[in-house]
């Protein structure tokens, strides 16, 4: 997770280093797993791919909406930690799990739980930004799972605030649009970069899911500050 500031924020939790563009530093902030918490996922509830699971949680948030399952967000479906990947990025002891769980919950459940997780840990990524004082008005995504559309609305309703699914590999353009530019060529490179933005699928906030989402961020926040959700050591 990037964004470019003008000065280095004051938060120690969020590196920096210099930009392409002078004057400018970038912030990065992460989840080790996210797309391969969705692959686990995938494997692990037995779908054949990403579509496939994320077709079953589709169904699952039509069917919760139209039965009034948003009514009470905590007993909507569990509540998915994605840490996957024995620790995090700030704690190396964090760890994941689906909490919650009742016999109702079945797999379009848990594989809407998988997705919801994935963005409220996106959103813990997020908050330290906001928090510091820089301003967070899109967020842009690219790359493999990450663009799968319902992960995408699940983040526009998380984070209040538009998603856009880029087409491309960003990293390849972006060193494309860099030579672009060194070659004297800087209005050609901010035209292709327009068109890249123009082209992206975007996804807004759904004020209904946005309320259901804050509720259960809550939750998230909670639990992941609980030691109980860390590597137990035996006193």
């Amino acid at each position: 997770l990037n964004s470019a500031v003008t000065e280095p924020l004051a938060d120690l939790r969020v590196t920096h280093y210099s930009h392409a563009v002078p004057g400018r530093y970038t912030t990065e902030l992460g989840v080790n797993t996210s797309g391969a918490a969705i692959t686990w996922a995938v494997r692990q509830l037995g779908y054949p791919g990403h579509d496939a699971l994320a077709a079953d949680a589709e169904r699952f948030r039509r069917r919760a909406a139209r039965g009034g399952a948003t009514a009470d967000p905590l007993e909507l479906a569990p509540l998915f930690l994605p840490y996957l990947g024995d620790g995090e990025r700030d704690d190396p002891d964090v760890r994941g799990a689906f909490l919650g769980l009742s016999d109702r919950h079945d797999r379009p459940a848990l594989a809407w739980a998988a997705l919801e997780g994935v963005a409220l840990a996106v959103r813990g990524a997020v908050e330290p930004l906001r928090r510091a004082g820089c301003p967070v008005e899109e967020l842009r995504v690219a790359g493999g799972g990450a663009r799968l559309p319902l992960l995408g609305q699940l983040k526009a309703d998380t984070l209040g605030v538009p998603v856009a699914h880029l087409e491309a590999d960003t990293a390849a353009v972006g060193a494309a649009l860099l030579a672009a530019q060194a070659a004297g060529l800087g209005a050609e490179a901010a035209q292709a970069a327009s068109a890249l933005l123009a082209r992206a699928r975007r996804f807004w906030p759904d004020r209904r899911w946005g309320e259901v989402e804050a509720v259960r961020a809550r939750w998230f926040d909670e639990v992941r500050a609980e030691r109980a959700l860390h590597r137990w050591r035996p006193p």
